[in-house]
């Protein structure tokens, strides 16, 4: 989930120019690297796919197979979960008994509203209490889907100020019955029961995008069956597997390409990906920042600020593409069956409905319980 000042960078130099941007990484702390805690795996360089992502730095290879990354570190968690949903700060999970936990930081309420942000303490990760089925995590709120169909938002923008020190009203969903929910930048959207999208927070407006109102929020008419919020646009995937996006469009985050898809994600990025019926991906938006993906057949996969994932179809294993930064291209070499992106780690519930993550352990994001 972006949370530097890349979009108003790129309002002030052209798409052609390459910016350079370093996302800052935490102490990792003590790893284990993969399955249970203080257990190291048996993983082999061997298992990996044949299109695993290319090597960025020489530390990184492991040896045996050049241009191969190894696995980084990673922590493997002892509650069994459905799903997980990473982002900046922090990480979300539902767990089989339908609970919904988070760890990382924003788990106590912030002392500064104000300046939250900074810090990574909006209270995005204050899980509240309830039966859940899904959750969305964001850089400072997020969105859970309850048993019943209601949606519940913790974090950041409980209030809505315009914008002013991010309260956008993000965190304020509607009432009704929906079937799921994504988290953007400050703006957050919902597919309703009835195949409407719904979204709320910034974006409601269309006329001053320097303070976030792209349009991101004002979907279209339609019926649809998936909607993904990015950073300050929204896409959505129509019943016919067409998708359509809305809001800012400063790095052709609107241009989706012709054709069908089974999935789509933006990960509150600049770029959206699209998994083809043949499990192929295809990716839009700010490819200066985000790479395009790897060729090959994917399960599963997710999209973050500068690098993406996927789940090799064949295996389950995990391969990634884009900009090194704290392993979070490295990840474990378990099979998993679903996966989610922060800025710098990743998630992902594997086979046994493990959660294990990996990358940069700033602030506890890739220890879950």
């Amino acid at each position: 989930m972006i949370r530097v000042g890349y979009r108003a960078l790129r309002r002030v130099f052209p798409a052609s120019t390459v910016l350079s941007v370093v996302i800052g990484c935490g102490n990792a702390g003590t790893a284990t690297p993969g399955g249970a805690p203080g257990v190291p795996t048996a993983d082999t360089v061997s298992s990996i796919p044949a299109n695993a992502a290319p090597i960025v730095r020489p530390e990184d290879l492991d040896g045996s197979v050049s241009g191969v990354r190894a696995p980084g570190p990673s922590w493997a968690g002892t509650v069994a979960m459905t799903s997980v949903s990473a982002a900046s700060w922090h990480s979300c999970g539902v767990t089989t008994s339908n609970t919904l936990l988070c760890w990382g930081r924003g788990t106590t309420p912030p002392s500064d509203p104000s300046a939250c942000q900074a810090s990574g303490d909006c209270g995005q990760a204050l899980a509240p209490a309830g039966a859940f089925s899904a959750v969305s995590a964001g850089s400072n709120h997020s969105c859970a889907l309850r048993l019943d169909g209601t949606i519940a938002c913790f974090g950041a923008g409980t209030t809505d100020q315009n914008c002013v020190n991010d309260e956008c009203g993000q965190s304020l969903p509607p009432s009704g019955n929906f079937v799921a929910v994504s988290v953007g930048g400050n703006h957050s959207c919902a597919l309703g029961s009835d195949s409407r999208v719904v979204c709320w927070g910034a974006g409601r407006r269309a006329d001053a995008c320097t303070i976030g109102q792209c349009g991101q929020a004002l979907p279209p008419d339609g019926t649809f069956k998936q909607v993904t919020a990015g950073y300050q646009h929204t896409c959505g995937l129509l019943v016919d597997g067409t998708v359509q996006c809305w809001g800012d469009n400063l790095v052709n985050e609107l241009a989706a390409p012709a054709g069908t898809f089974t999935k789509i994600e933006s990960g509150g990025s600049l770029t959206t990906c699209g998994l083809r019926s043949d499990g192929t991906l295809e990716c839009w938006g700010d490819q200066d920042f985000s790479p395009p993906p790897l060729p090959g057949v994917f399960s599963d996969f997710a999209v973050s600020t500068n690098f993406g994932c996927g789940i090799d179809a064949a295996t389950g294993i995990v391969v990634c593409w884009g900009q090194q930064s704290g392993y979070a291209t490295n990840p474990p070499l378990d099979p998993f069956r679903e996966i989610s992106l922060g800025d710098a780690h990743g998630c992902g519930v594997r086979a046994d409905d493990g959660v294990e993550c990996w990358g940069d352990d700033l602030g506890g994001r890739a220890e879950p319980p």
